[in-house]
């Protein structure tokens, strides 16, 4: 499952969502109004086989396994207030954030983001009924289900640009939380607090975090029950540095990530680094054998390929998508849904 924004101007009005097989196979897509604010935040859910997406600012509509589109539910979003959501794996519960933006006061040479709060909520799939769980001065965004519990994002600001070049989500911390009353259960903080940082997309396994840069760059899995594990280190493994995002494989075993020689990816785990066939940066893994890459910058439109790792070979993927797309804003999911 891949999302891909109109590229261009920041008023982009649409966005696409396509379904690609291990194969490179476009099986299912369809395309969807960008919402008003909030940049390039989540903007959809996998859960069964089904992929539930945000049409403009309020509408949740759900692409099923055999192409059709239905329409779930409406949702407060608005021109100031952006809605990020999850949906439970057995498609009966919603997790939604809304943010809601208001114009700051900021320095003329300072960056400038909007004021954000937050509002978390959890009810049945169309949200009439949620109940709040969390509300602050922060942002939290729910981005999917771990074992009866939310995954959420909490980020340093309600607006993403670029959300491919690190982690989707442009989180500072992941929380595992009791979706009943918003309580904590797990925090990658202190783990992976800057100036390490979180990497590539989330799965079952964890995510990936960077430890040190340069010569001394170290790349650990963090798991959902507080483990860690070194896969990579540049002063051993014998490379400057792995360019990110490093992307954690679904067993939690291996990181994918290019190098910064040649752009290629290789595969490092536990001291031994793989080089691969692909030249590109890695967007997610299919499952622990495939892996889905982005080419780079400047092409007429996003390519996207697909690495099978055992056979060391790359099949593109003809999107389908017509006219130029952000090559820097891909957001990736497996489906089934690879968390939970």
């Amino acid at each position: 499952m891949l999302s891909l924004t109109d590229q261009g101007p920041t008023n982009a009005t649409n966005y696409h969502l396509v379904v690609i097989t291990t194969t490179g196979q476009v099986v299912r897509s369809v395309t969807a109004r960008v919402p008003s604010i909030g940049g390039h935040l989540p903007r959809f859910s996998v859960a069964g086989r089904s992929v539930y997406f945000l049409d403009g600012d309020r509408s949740l509509k759900a692409l099923h396994g055999d192409g059709s589109v239905a329409t779930i539910a409406e949702l407060p979003g608005s021109t100031t207030d952006r809605v990020a959501f999850a949906v439970s794996p057995d498609e009966q519960r919603l997790a939604f954030a809304v943010l809601h933006y208001t114009t700051p006061s900021c320095p003329p040479t300072q960056p400038c983001y909007p004021k954000t709060s937050t509002s978390l909520r959890v009810g049945s799939l169309d949200g009439h009924d949620a109940h709040e769980i969390f509300a602050g001065q922060v942002v939290e965004f729910p981005i999917g289900w771990k074992g009866g519990n939310l995954l959420i994002a909490v980020a340093q600001a309600g607006f993403i640009q670029n959300p491919g070049e690190v982690n989707p989500y442009f989180a500072k911390a992941y929380h595992l939380v009791d979706p009943a009353d918003g309580r904590r259960l797990y925090s990658t903080s202190p783990a992976c607090d800057e100036p390490s940082s979180l990497q590539g997309p989330v799965n079952s396994a964890g995510t990936a975090c960077q430890q040190n840069s340069g010569n001394n760059e170290v790349i650990v899995a963090l798991g959902w029950d507080g483990s860690s594990h070194e896969l990579f280190r540049a002063a051993v493994d014998g490379y400057a540095n792995a360019v990110p995002p490093a992307v954690l494989s679904p067993d939690g075993r291996e990181v994918a990530a290019e190098t910064a020689a040649e752009h290629r990816i290789s595969i490092f785990s536990n001291g031994r680094a793989q080089p691969t066939a692909a030249v590109g940066t890695p967007a997610g893994w299919f499952d622990p054998g495939h892996l889905l890459l982005m080419q780079g910058c400047c092409q007429p439109a996003s390519q996207a390929e697909v690495l099978d790792v055992a056979a060391n070979t790359v099949t593109p993927v003809t999107l389908g998508v017509t006219g130029s797309t952000d090559p820097y804003a891909p957001f990736f999911a497996s489906i089934p849904p690879g968390l939970s």
